[in-house]
């Protein structure tokens, strides 16, 4: 059996668009689970930061996950290309 990294390092490297999309989300989490509790009470407009937490969680793992269903599809450019870079423009969209 692939160790974890062995899978991720693949999966980097055969899906660079969704992959970077996914760590980019994920980078963003982590800011807002380390800079949103920590801001909180100096300024009161932050206190709602679970929802975009969870959005960015739900996010990096649906990115990842179309990006791991697209894999059999590199055989089929047009069609992989089309859907991947569909699903990182909306989600980009939805982010900002």
């Amino acid at each position: 059996m692939r160790s974890l990294h062995t899978l991720l390092a693949e999966f980097s490297r055969e899906e660079r668009v969704l992959s970077s999309l996914g760590w980019a989300f994920l980078a963003l989490l982590l800011l807002i689970l380390v800079v949103g509790p920590l801001a909180a009470p100096a300024l009161p407009m932050l206190e709602g930061w679970g929802r975009p937490a969870r959005f960015l969680a739900s996010s990096t793992i649906f990115v990842w996950t179309v990006g791991w269903l697209l894999r059999p599809l590199h055989q089929h450019r047009r069609a992989g290309s089309l859907v991947r870079w569909g699903v990182a423009l909306s989600m980009t969209v939805e982010i900002a």
